[in-house]
């Protein structure tokens, strides 16, 4: 029987099967045929292969005949099917996802699946050749059986006739699966063995079971085994007894409904249990000489299995603990001998021990310190620190301090510290003995330390009076009487540093400081002397630049003063006062180093600007000069009346214009057909219709000129349609030589009448005068006659006249 898979592990299973090479949607299905109740019930079905949603929005699937073609819209599941179906057509109890038009033609036709990006992503029956031939699958309904689909064997496959076959089940008297898992699709199933007992005996009876066989889509129908000795059974599970020892090949074959099928081999070691070979070592921590109390000892296995694999180790320390691992570390808190056991187990289940006897030995204490500082200075406190001591099976007591090391006892204390003063420099060796909590005392822990002399501070400077940005020399001249300075420390009072013996610096800011130096010798004691030191304020400096580019009247300068600077690096610049024509007096006062400023009158122009820092310092630039230029006279608009003019129409030409700095004198207008004019407005008359360049040049009072130019749009004046008609019974005489084309150089090219009684001329009056025709009604009545005349620029005049026609 197949044994049940839950509906997501399949999922998975298949999926990850397919992730590596199949599309993540492919064609899965076609009814290309109908079924055999509905021909119309033409369906092709997607299937979704990979493990997650798919938005098909976008997507698009085509045919190689160009019905269907289709823009494809939903979300397909991962595992899920999209059914596509031809409007018109049903299926008994499938809702499809999408309808379309279009039928699929029995002959055989290739369909093409694109992504939104416009790759292919699929196709069904893509010829090799590019010659498309009948479907590779399915039936229609004069086939055998009738109206079956065409499905996809495996969907992780590509497109070839090998890959398709012709359904082989269905419902509801439809020969497909539509919705559903392809009749054709069939994964193999998966053999799989549980032996048990794992490492029998010869003579014990063994039983095989294939329950962890796997088929993802169709049940396990036959199990055959084959027990590697001659003998076989068939069945789910099966016993069997082996005669001698030796290593059997168990064969397990599977096979499921459709034929798929797979076999395992599981090899079984059949022999007479025989119980592993326990051993073990003892090894203390690198350098000691035996396993001691508060050591942590490193215990090894040695065991040998006998040919199986050892799977478990128990151990016993014989002081009340256990272990278990192949090799672990134990630390005894209390010294005497002990029975140490190991126990270990082979895979079979078999057990052995092995003791050994273990001696654990006290450690005595053990005495250090430090000092702090290293190298202590003579009256100044030195701090002893003994917390490094230790007792590894018990406790420090007590200390006994021997500071100077002449061999006599100068403290003993209980707490884990002392301090000592050293009046005079040089070397000594205290001692240190420590006692644990039983009465034992270590052995004595000795340092030699030079007790140092401080170093004696002082430095000598180059002047202690100085300007901002100035350099002063600051001269080291320190000493230290028992060994070296080191270290140099300079504070000049301004937050700026220096580690050099000597130094040289330069103040920022005005002010008074106080330089000092620390000096540090090679034992770490320090000496300082200090000093105070004048500095005085710098002037700033001014400076102005221009675009020295002449400029009319009106525009703009800029004058930029951003160059003057204040010397002082923590100063600055604080106000800014203009001379715009150099005659001594400042015009403008700024707070920013830039001024714009526009001239009225053209000419030269010297500018100078003073500059005051934050201290009242203050200073004048050196001149810049400017030129000032005329401004020309300029138009900046022409209107004309009428705005719509025609040709032989008067047009008035009024403009705008005006000279920023004088007046104009001169006016020049050219209409662009040759004709000029010379007084401020203007006005003229075009003969022809057309587009025309105006142009209207102006000169002001310093002689310079600017010429403004634009277009004038000169329309077609249109053709005037008259006539007359002279009546005499049903005949009716019309004269339309009153027409005339107003343009000057225009004239009537053609002339047209619709007489109201259904003729026109041309037409009826061929041949006639147009301008003249005599036209005969059909017979008394009222009826509304047309003139229509047209220009050689072909604009229309029309007239109309009612006239009553009495008979």
């Amino acid at each position: 029987m197949k044994v049940p898979v839950p509906l997501s592990i399949c999922l998975s299973f298949l999926f990850a099967l397919s992730a590596a090479s199949a599309p993540s949607v492919v064609i899965n299905e076609i009814a290309w045929g109908g079924s055999a109740a509905d021909p119309k019930a033409e369906w092709i079905e997607l299937f979704n292969g990979s493990g997650s949603e798919i938005d098909l929005g976008g997507w698009r699937l085509l045919s190689s005949d160009g019905a269907p073609n289709l823009v494809l819209s939903g979300r397909i599941a991962p595992g899920g099917y999209f059914l596509l179906m031809r409007e018109g057509g049903t299926l008994p109890g499938i809702i499809p996802d999408l309808l379309y038009t279009g039928a699929l033609t029995d002959r055989g036709e290739t369909l093409y699946l694109y992504d939104p990006e416009g790759n292919l992503v699929d196709t069904a029956n893509l010829p090799p050749d590019g010659i498309v031939a009948g479907w590779p699958g399915g039936t229609n309904v004069r086939g055998v059986p009738p109206s079956c689909s065409m499905e996809r064997v495996d969907y992780r496959l590509p497109d070839r006739p090998d890959n398709w076959a012709t359904c082989r089940s269905g419902e509801d008297g439809v020969c497909g699966t539509p919705k559903r898992e392809n009749s054709a699709f069939n994964l193999p199933p998966a053999a799989a063995v549980t032996i048990t007992p794992p490492y029998p005996s010869p003579g014990e009876k063994v039983i095989f079971d294939a329950g962890s066989s796997i088929d993802m889509n169709d049940p396990i129908v036959s199990y055959s085994w084959d027990f590697g000795d001659g003998t076989t059974a068939v069945g789910q599970t099966a016993s069997h007894t082996y005669a001698g020892s030796g290593v059997y090949p168990v064969n397990l074959t599977v096979r499921d409904s459709k034929g798929g099928e797979s076999t395992v081999t599981e090899p079984v070691a059949v022999s007479f249990p025989t119980p592993p070979l326990p051993d073990f070592s003892v090894i203390p921590p690198e350098g000691a000489d035996r396993p001691r109390v508060g050591s942590p000892l490193s215990f090894r296995d040695e065991s040998s299995g006998n040919g199986l694999d050892i799977t478990g180790w128990e151990w016993n320390f014989g002081d009340g603990t256990t272990g278990t691992g192949k090799n672990v570390t134990h630390t005894y808190s209390t010294p005497g001998a002990y029975i140490v056991a190991l126990t270990v187990t082979d895979e079979r289940g078999t057990s052995s021990t092995q003791t050994d006897s273990l001696l654990i030995a006290s450690l005595r204490p053990e005495a250090r310190f430090t000092v702090d500082p290293a190298t202590p200075t003579a009256g100044e406190p030195a701090s002893f620190d003994p917390s490094g001591s230790n007792d590894p099976d018990g406790k420090v007591a007590s200390y006994r301090w021997d500071f100077d090391g002449d061999g006599t006892i100068d403290a003993e204390t209980k707490e884990a510290s002392a301090t000592y003063t050293y009046e005079e420099s040089g070397t000594v060796h205290p001692t240190l003995y420590v006692i644990d909590d039983n009465g034992d005392i270590s052995a004595p822990f000795e340092m030699e330390i030079r007790v140092n002399a401080p170093p004696v501070a002082g430095f000598r400077a180059s002047t202690f009076s100085l300007n901002e940005l100035e350099e002063g020399a600051f001269i080291d001249c320190s000493y230290d009487e028992d060994g070296t300075i080191t270290d140099w420390k300079w504070d000049f009072g301004d937050g700026a540093t220096s580690c050099q013996s000597s130094s040289v610096h330069a103040f920022r800011a005005d002010g008074e400081y106080t330089v000092s130096l620390t000096v540090v010798d090679d034992a770490g004691a320090e000496g300082r002397a200090e000093a105070k030191v004048t500095v005085r304020n710098l002037h700033p400096v001014a400076s102005l630049s221009v675009d020295c580019t002449p400029r009319q009247t009106g525009d703009q300068f800029t004058f930029d003063a951003g160059s003057s600077r204040d010397p002082s690096p923590e100063g600055r610049i604080v106000k800014y006062e203009w001379d715009i024509d150099d005659d001594g007096t400042f015009d403008f006062e700024t707070a920013s180093p830039t001024l714009h400023h526009a001239y009225d009158d053209d000419g030269e122009y010297r500018v100078r600007v003073r500059v005051t820092d934050d201290d009242g310092a203050s200073a004048t630039s050196d001149p810049v000069a400017v030129t000032v230029e005329n401004r020309p006279a300029g138009v900046s608009r022409i209107d004309w009346t009428p705005s719509e003019p025609s040709d032989g129409e008067e047009i008035s030409f009024t403009p705008t214009a005006s000279d920023p700095d004088g007046k104009i004198i001169g006016w020049i207008w050219e209409f662009g057909d040759g004709e000029t004019a010379d007084s401020q407005t203007a006005s003229h008359t075009f003969q022809n219709d057309g587009v025309y360049r105006l142009s209207l040049t102006v000169t002001d009072d310093d002689g310079a000129s600017s010429t403004f130019s634009t277009e004038v749009r000169v329309k077609n004046s249109p053709p005037v349609a008259e006539f007359t008609e002279t009546i005499n019974g049903v005949r009716a005489a019309f004269d339309a030589t009153g027409s005339y084309d107003p343009s000057p150089n225009g004239r009537i090219a053609h002339v047209a009448w619709d007489f109201g009684d259904g003729t026109t001329c041309p037409g009826v009056c061929d041949g006639t005068d147009r301008l003249n025709p005599v036209h005969v009604f059909p017979g008394p009545g009222s009826y509304t006659v047309t003139l229509v005349v047209i220009d050689d620029d072909g604009d229309i005049g029309r007239s109309t006249h009612q006239i009553r026609i009495r008979g």
